[in-house]
This record gives structure tokens, sequence and C-alpha cells, in this order.
């Protein structure tokens, strides 16, 4: 299971390759891949079935585990319909990024009016932790403010750019990455360095970075999955794993193993 998963929703015509999203989930991609095993980058299109993917996630994720959403464009109507759907099983989303949201109304015939309108009004469930909105300032899209249904407008940036270059806006992207960071709960160099964290009772070298390409730990020369793929560690030959770090502050990276032990093997791990 996963602890955490970031869903970026796509824009309506998108030609221009790769798109802003697509550079993001690069970027969520090359910042957290060795965390791949309870971390999951999710790019959609605008028109995903929210309903399917609110089930796909509630099946994949770990109790108590976080969803971050960024979307752009028309792929607001799916963020909101898709944290409605994780209501329903009581899932909580930790944060959600709207890059320049444009209301999709779910008549196909007056879709492309309300382009240049500022009416209209995206309505965000109350189980959203936390919401920015970035907004366009130029070109012919208009897009639309984000408004909680229980709380009023949610908070805004304005941004100088038109419609069609909002998603590669650096200020989005660090917003989105920021609330990941948050969501898997280390800071980005610890995440950096958590595939260089082993548990190891006299492993080689070569295993042991081995195991770093699938963000694993190892122990007693066993390769484990992460902590949310095992369930408990128990005694390993006879007595409690040991520890060993990999990093250039190992003061820093000390105190992240320990919490990390803290988390997921409160009672069979010595610190």
């Amino acid at each position: 299971m996963l602890d955490a998963i970031t869903v970026l929703g796509m824009g309506f015509g998108q030609d221009q390759r790769p798109t802003g999203q697509e550079e993001l989930s690069d970027k969520l991609q090359a910042e957290f891949g060795s965390c791949r095993c309870w971390y999951g980058v999710w790019p959609v299109q605008w028109d995903h079935d929210a309903r399917g993917l609110a089930y796909r996630i509630h099946r994949r994720l770990a109790p108590g585990g976080r969803v971050v959403l960024g979307m752009y464009s028309w792929s607001s109507r799916l963020g909101t319909d898709l944290a409605e759907y994780l209501g329903a099983y009581q899932r909580r989303v930790l944060a959600a990024v709207f890059c320049s949201p444009v209301y999709r109304s779910k008549a196909p015939g007056v879709r492309f009016l309300v382009w240049a309108s500022r009416r209209q009004r995206i309505m965000l469930p109350a189980n959203v932790d936390y919401a920015m909105s970035f907004r366009a300032s130029g070109g012919v899209v208009r897009d639309h403010p984000v408004v909680r249904k229980d709380d009023g407008l949610v908070p805004e940036r304005w941004l100088p750019l038109p419609h069609g270059d909002m998603d590669e806006a650096p200020e989005y992207h660090k917003e989105v990455l920021d609330w990941t960071r948050r969501a898997i709960g280390m800071t980005a160099k610890a995440v950096a360095l958590a595939a260089s964290l082993f548990l190891t009772a006299g492993c080689g070298g070569d295993r042991m970075r081995a195991a770093a390409g699938f963000g694993a730990v190892v122990i007693g020369g066993t390769a484990w999955g992460t902590p949310s793929m095992s369930a408990t560690l128990g005694d390993h030959q006879g007595g409690k794993p040991g520890l060993v770090v990999a990093g250039p502050d190992s003061a820093a990276v000390t105190e992240l193993v320990r919490e990390f032990l803290a988390r997921y093997y409160p009672t069979n791990t010595k610190q």
C-alpha cells in the first residue's frame, strides 16, 4: 500500500510537449523516486473518471494515507469531484492546489462558453484540509475562483501569465512539491537520503546499493519492502537489527532514522 499519492490533472487540448504538468510529474519522480514503494505520482487527463479514480486511491492508500492534488484548467472539476468521492470513503485530501482553474459544466454544449465569463464558481468539498488557487492575469481564457462550500473563497495568488502558460509557473510547481514533502513527512533532503537508510546486520555494500534501487531496507542480509509493505520485522537471527546510516550529514540522518523506526517499528526495533 502507499502512504501518499500526488494526483496531477492535465488541461484540455494541451499540444505542447512536455506540458507543465508533465514537467512537474518529472520533478516529483526525480525527488521522490526512491520512495516509490510507498509513494505514487498519478498524472491523469482532465476527463478521467473521478469516481473510479477515488476507488483506486482508496484501495491503494494505507489507512491515514495522504493525498495531494495539483489540478490545472479543466481538471479542476476532476479535483473537486475526486475529493468528494474520496470523502465517501472517509478519506481526506491534505492539499488541493489549483492552477488557473476553469469551471467545467457537465453539459458539453456550454463548456466553452464559460471561458469568457468570471461568474462561475468552482465548489470545493469540506474534506480538503488546505487549498490554494493560482490565477492567470492574462490571456483569452478566463479562469474562475475556487470556493469552499462551508468557508468561502480559498486563498488566491495572481501570476502575470496567460492561462496557457500557467502550468509551467515555478510558483505552482513549488506549492505542489512542498505539500508533497509534507505528505510524505520528510524534508526534501531527508527524502533524497531515504534510499540510503538501511537496517543491517553485516550486509555487503553491493546488496545495500542494489536494495536502494527499490527504496528498500536491508535486515540481516534480507531485502524487505518499505514499511508500508511489511507488517512487522520481528527479531532477526535472534537479535534486534542494528542501524547503519549512509549520508553526508550523519547527525541529521541518524535523527531521521530514529523517527523512521519510532514510527514504523516502535516495539521491536532497537534504535
